[in-house]
């Protein structure tokens, strides 16, 4: 019976130790679960801003380049009054 006893007792103490592991085991499952669910999010919420930030890139780019195209309208219409104030004045010229 000693064996028998002997043998009960350790099974007991080791159920316990099983027990307790798992539980930790299930604590730190739940955690990586955690962590991977967070890490998703954040990569979600990156592709969001890298989305976002290319939008707003592109939106710089057309302001940048407004000043540049008012300058060439402007540069155009004074080459266009020039050439015409000279045309004007050299067909005046001619018709005298």
């Amino acid at each position: 019976m000693d064996d028998i006893e002997r043998t009960v007792i350790e099974l007991d103490q080791r159920s316990k130790s099983n027990t307790k592991r798992l539980d930790r085991l299930e604590k730190t499952t739940e955690a990586v679960q955690e962590l991977a669910t967070s890490v998703k999010l954040m990569a979600q919420s990156l592709d969001n801003m890298a989305d976002e930030q290319k939008r707003q890139g592109e939106r710089l780019e057309k302001l940048e380049q407004q000043p540049a195209d008012r300058w060439n309208t402007i540069i155009k219409t004074m080459l266009t009054a020039v050439v015409s104030a000279l045309a004007g004045g050299f067909a005046a010229m001619l018709i005298k």
